[in-house]
């Protein structure tokens, strides 16, 4: 990923926290005659570790659950909030473009073999976004009676070696130019717009 200097984000805690909070990726691997590409939710390991891994699953009846099988490179892109900048929200001469938050993360794949790792890994995914109180589903998944599901799936590891960031949040604007972007980004009728504002406003702070 090509990223001009004011636009880069290299501070690792950053990158993984973008990644805990953006976690549904682009799942990208191939040979020299073919890609395979899925979109398929990632969930990291414990923020601050010695190395990053992402854990993840793919139906079996998805070419890419056998491609990675043996070709393990891989790469996995986060996207975060994004929109449109109009020319005309900034005071000095512009021209149109568009403010995104995006992290690239390089690695290897590792396939789970052992059925009750993968239960582990889909046990972590449900306990992050099910509503634990009083879940009855839940309950029936611990106790196995959904364990039909796992013949279906391919589980697997995304060994990171390494991370790339970009928060392109108009840096390369004047002071002026970013108050007057984001008072525009405020008056948007949708969330990505207002999700923008906030970040660009958070990094002015900062």
């Amino acid at each position: 990923m090509i990223t001009p200097s004011l636009f880069k984000q290299t501070d690792p805690t950053q990158l993984q926290a973008f990644i805990h909070q953006h976690s549904f990726a682009t799942l990208i691997t191939q040979n020299q005659a073919h890609w395979q590409v899925s979109h398929v939710n990632l969930l990291p390991s414990p923020q601050n570790q010695p190395t990053l891994v992402l854990m993840g699953h793919l139906a079996k009846a998805n070419p890419q659950s056998q491609h990675m099988a043996t070709h393990p490179n891989a790469l996995a892109i986060f996207m975060g909030a994004h929109t449109y900048i109009s020319p005309t929200w900034s005071v000095s001469k512009a021209v149109p473009t568009w403010n995104y938050t995006a992290v690239h993360a390089y690695g290897r794949i590792e396939l789970i073999t052992q059925p009750e790792e993968l239960k582990d890994v889909l046990t972590h995914l449900i306990q992050r976004y099910e509503k634990m109180d009083d879940n009855a589903w839940y309950r029936d998944w611990e106790k196995g009676q959904y364990d039909f599901l796992l013949s279906n799936l391919v589980g697997f590891k995304l060994i990171v070696s390494h991370l790339e960031g970009t928060f392109k949040l108009s840096q390369n604007k004047s002071h002026t130019d970013q108050m007057s972007i984001i008072e525009h980004l405020k008056q948007e009728n949708n969330a990505l717009s207002q999700d923008v504002a906030a970040l660009m406003h958070r990094n002015i702070d900062l």
